[in-house]
């Protein structure tokens, strides 16, 4: 069975252990650090809901002038016609831009951009990216970024990120 709650550092997916469950039985009056603060999940979560908006309403805007001979179900698009798609998928890209803002204003207000994401080295990243292609990567400490997360990290969140060219 997966274990419920908060996922902590002590309580990955997979490990079997629960946040109020110590380990080995014994009473343990540590208490768990949840590997991300309260307003690092809330962003993501209304990132989510922002990514769901746009990939909905991106498919009304494809049904309008498919490229390829089939269209997407009416029940899984949003916006009903295409003015209405651009309108959801531009809401939506707002508050997606928005709450990376928040995000960044947040990461770099409360030290933890810092505290996360530097030092980055290039034998770290040369290493754990070698690691990452031959599937060897380990996850032994849920509450610290390897190398190759912390430089794919701080590079979405950049501002220059934005300004990239886009396929």
């Amino acid at each position: 069975m997966p274990p419920s709650g908060p996922i902590t550092a002590g309580n990955h997916a997979g490990s079997g252990k629960l946040a109020d469950a110590p380990p080995g039985g014994a009473a343990d009056a540590r208490p768990k650090e949840l590997i991300h603060p309260r307003y690092v999940r809330v962003i993501h979560w209304i990132n989510v809901v922002a990514i769901v908006a746009m990939i909905g309403s991106g498919w009304e805007i494809y049904n309008a002038s498919p490229l390829f001979p089939f269209v997407f179900p009416k029940g899984i698009t949003l916006g009903g016609w295409l003015a209405g798609a651009l309108l959801w998928h531009f809401a939506a890209m707002w508050l997606f831009v928005a709450n990376g803002l928040v995000h960044v204003t947040l990461g770099l207000a409360t030290g933890r951009f810092r505290r996360k994401l530097l030092p980055i080295r290039p034998a770290d990243f040369i290493r754990d990216l070698r690691a990452g292609l031959s599937g060897r990567v380990t996850y032994e400490d849920l509450l610290v970024y390897n190398a190759v997360q912390k430089a794919l990290i701080s590079a979405s969140s950049s501002p220059a990120s934005s300004s990239l060219p886009r396929a």
